[in-house]
Order: C-alpha cells, then structure tokens, then sequence
C-alpha cells in the first residue's frame, strides 16, 4: 500500500513530498485496521474483547517501567545524532548529501542488527519467565552469533559496494568519496552496535530497563557530545567526527556486558539456593 500510493501520489498527482507523508500514513492506518481485525477473529489467548478492555494497574506500571526508560533512551540517541549532523553540516554541502547517502545505507544494516535486539528481548523474557536459565544464555549466545554474522555480510558487503550503491543517490564523485567515510567507520564496525543492543536487550528481557538507560544515556548521548566538544576540534575532520559512534558503541556495550555478566551471575547463584534450600528461599523472601 504504501509503495503503490507513493508511486500514485508523486507521479500521478504531483504531491511531491506531502504525497510520501499522506501514503505513508494512510498504509499505517491500513496495517492498524488489519492487525485489530487479526486480533478480534483469532481463537486464542492473545484475542481481543472490546468489551473487556480496562488499565490492569500491575501492568500498566510493568509496561511504563519497562518502555518508558527505553523512549528515553531512543529519544537521547536522536538528540546526539543531531549534534553530530550539525557538525557534519560545517564541512559543506557535499559532505551533507554525503553523510545523508550514507545513513540511508547505513539503514538497511542498522534493520537486520537492531532486529536481533527484539529477538534478545523477547527469547530472554519468555525464558526468564518460565525459569529456563540455560536457554537465556543460550539465547544471548545465539544472538550474538546472528548479529556478527548480519554486521559482517551486510556491513561489510554494503562498504565493498559503497561507492556503487553511493552512485544510485548522487553521481557526483565528490559526495561519493564524504559518503564513504561514514560506511568505511561505521559499517566496517556496525557489529559492535549490535553486540551492544544485544547486551541492552538481554537485561531489558531480565527485567532491568533503567540501568542500560544511564548506560546509554552516557555513552550515545553525554559521550558523543563531549567528543564533538572536545575531541574533534583536536582535529577537526570527518574522520574523526565518524569515530565517535564505535567509540560509544564500543563504551556501552562493555558496560552493559559487565552489568548483564553480574545479573546472570546473580539469577544463576539464587536458582541454585533455591533448588539446594527451597524452604529457607522461600522464608528469606518472606
């Protein structure tokens, strides 16, 4: 619908960029309807009553705790990009078209990687859950197997083609040779970023949101920005600009890699207190 629509309204009645924003809004009400209709007609548990809809207070405050601190975190990473862009603007309007090209390539390998962060989150809960530790680290092992095998083919596959895919956004060789330096630094190293939203979303899966919210709050937000403060005008280039990102990624993803190393430890030592003295588990949480 929404590849259809934009074909329709730009070339067919001319909307120009108003005819992307209305398609893409309209495709979103469309995937809307057709997910409730999905959920009203299904026969199992996860269907849904209209009649039946409440706020259940437990967990609504679950939810808010969980999600809320993750909005943040998005929105913190959102605020450092800016910082980045505004500095990338100072080089002039081909490393502009430059950097743009490349973030939109960059986007095809941030999809596959970030999609391992859900994948953590939800196998690390499920099991978490139902008490199936051995599976929790088996999902973290796994997870972070796929996503340096994602970071590898696509990363590095997207920057041996770069300049050609570059080619297809802009011709011209001058913003070819800005939009590599991002793909050469970025894509060559994008494994870290996933490593580190694995780690960021195992401990989200263990019940931990807030921790990996200050983690990232200081090393995607508070870091790069002191960087472009203070490191860049070292040496001012884009070079040195682009590094900022494996350099954060590389800071949180040890971090959260410690945290989540001592919560496993933690949940493992308890599981096996509670299976060598159940009673005394049981009265110590009394």
């Amino acid at each position: 619908t929404n590849v259809l629509l934009n074909l329709f309204f730009v070339l067919v009645c001319r909307w120009d960029v108003a005819g992307v924003a209305v398609a893409t809004k309209i495709s979103n009400a469309v995937s809307a309807v057709l997910v409730l209709r999905v959920l009203t007609s299904t026969r199992d548990s996860s269907r849904l009553f209209w009649n039946r809809l409440k706020i259940h207070r437990k967990t609504f405050w679950d939810l808010v705790k969980i999600g809320l601190p993750a909005g943040i975190q998005g929105s913190c990473y959102s605020i450092s990009n800016i910082t980045i862009q505004s500095t990338v603007n100072s080089f002039g309007p081909m490393a502009m078209a430059g950097n743009t090209s490349s973030q939109s390539l960059e986007g095809f390998v941030n999809t596959c990687c970030s999609a391992f962060y859900t994948t953590t989150l939800s196998f690390v809960g499920q099991n978490h859950g139902a008490k199936k530790y051995k599976r929790i680290l088996k999902s973290i092992f796994l997870s972070l197997i796929c996503v340096l095998i994602a970071g590898a083919v696509f990363g590095w596959g997207f920057y041996f083609f770069g300049r050609s895919l570059l080619h297809i956004y802009n011709p011209n060789p001058e913003v070819i040779q800005w939009g590599m330096i991002r793909l050469k630094i970025l894509l060559l190293t994008y494994f870290l970023c996933g490593f580190m939203n694995v780690a960021t979303g195992a401990l989200r899966g263990l019940g931990h949101s807030i921790k990996p919210m200050l983690v990232s709050l200081t090393g995607a937000c508070f870091f790069r920005i002191a960087w472009v403060i203070w490191v860049f005008p070292l040496k001012p280039t884009m070079n040195t600009l682009m590094y900022s990102y494996p350099a954060s990624w590389t800071m949180v993803m040890l971090i959260n890699g410690t945290l989540l190393y001592f919560v496993l430890r933690k949940m493992f030592r308890q599981a096996v207190d509670a299976n060598r003295h159940p009673g005394m588990i049981q009265l110590r949480k009394s």
